[in-house]
């Protein structure tokens, strides 16, 4: 798809409903922009936290693109006006969220150049977005071949617009990649598979995420790592299949797994992402571990779960100087600050 047709096909596809959810729309950004514009702070070479109204303007999901791009700019001098510098990196942020563009490395944590920050950022996003329209105008055998054809990373995002053809033929093609030597692939096409409602998808990320046992000789798929990290890393990916799946019976594998070295760092969001209330009491629990960087993601996964139960406790947590140690470093304090402020301010 040519990049200048885009912002026709966004108007088209992502146009809210009725008139009261664009004002409601315009009413947030424009609290973004005001909230953005009064920052004292500067951000040249680090990226930005987000401001509490970034995750109000995120919950109205793509329908909101036109207007945060309309804040985006291709000038590259553009980090002179510092008001509007402001202003485009938290719209970034914004779309971040939307479109799962996290400040991570595919699906594991990880520092560098956030996307708020890279040049030509305007045409950077036209060309995220431009993927997702294209993809969505695939048939599911257009999108059953790009599946196959992609990488372990990759395949996680096509599997949700695969499975919304609701195409049953795509089973048994999937079939035997249930079977595959790496548990990356099986993963992934068993999430195809439950998000067609067919029981081997859960089945299978479930004996992934448990699985422990010896690789064959010549099976450690990823580079030349140790086998124990073969392991760590095919858990990890298991436990976030459990979030993409949103299937409630991964509450019950999960909590369990909060304090498990081997996927502690995923299984928050995965749990929010499922979004039963059940795990609130969990994770309100996870505030008082040891470890700062569980405490940040618990918080961020109450967050999301605007779970107001636990402000008493965040309030407790806004003089707690421990920093997380994935990007950003945020502190407890400044999460549990960020949390509040967005949990008090949604309905």
């Amino acid at each position: 798809m040519m990049l200048a047709a885009l912002p026709v096909a966004l108007l088209l596809a992502l146009q809210p409903g009725t008139t009261t959810a664009t004002r409601a729309m315009q009413a947030d950004v424009d609290r973004l922009v005001r909230a953005a514009e009064q920052l004292t702070d500067t951000w040249p070479t680090q990226p930005p936290p987000p401001i509490p109204e970034v995750a109000l303007v995120a919950q109205h999901g793509e329908p909101v693109t036109p207007m945060l791009l309309a804040l985006l700019s291709d000038d590259s001098n553009v980090e002179r006006d510092r008001k509007r510098w402001k202003v485009q990196q938290q719209a970034a942020l914004a779309l971040i969220r939307i479109y799962s563009e996290a400040e991570q490395c595919g699906r594991v944590y990880c520092d560098g150049d956030p996307p708020e920050r890279i040049a030509n950022i305007k045409k950077g996003w036209l060309r995220v977005i431009a993927l997702k329209v294209e993809l969505r105008t695939l048939s599911s055998r257009e999108l059953l071949d790009r599946f196959k054809r992609a990488n372990v990373l990759e395949q996680p995002a096509i599997a949700p617009l695969l499975a919304a053809k609701r195409d049953r033929d795509t089973i048994p093609e999937l079939e035997p990649l249930l079977e595959d030597n790496d548990r990356h692939v099986r993963g992934n096409a068993a999430l195809v598979l439950g998000l067609l409602g067919d029981p081997r998808g859960f089945e299978t990320i479930a004996r992934i995420l448990a699985d422990r046992s010896l690789r064959p000789p010549g099976l450690i798929t990823v580079g030349n790592w140790t086998l124990q990290a073969q392991i760590r890393s095919d858990r990890y990916h298991a436990a976030r299949l459990l979030g993409d799946l949103r299937d409630p019976r991964g509450v019950d594998l999960l909590i369990p797994l909060l304090n498990d070295a081997d996927v502690d760092y995923t299984v928050p969001w995965s749990l929010a992402e499922i979004g039963d209330r059940r795990v609130t009491g969990a994770l309100i629990g996870q505030l008082k571990n040891d470890n700062p960087s569980l405490r940040v993601l618990a918080i961020g996964a109450l967050e999301r779960l605007n779970a107001s139960e636990a402000l008493p406790r965040l309030r407790e947590l806004l003089q707690e100087t421990g920093r997380s140690n994935f990007s950003g470093q945020t502190t407890v304090a400044e999460a549990a600050r960020h949390a509040i402020a967005v949990i008090s301010q949604r309905p």
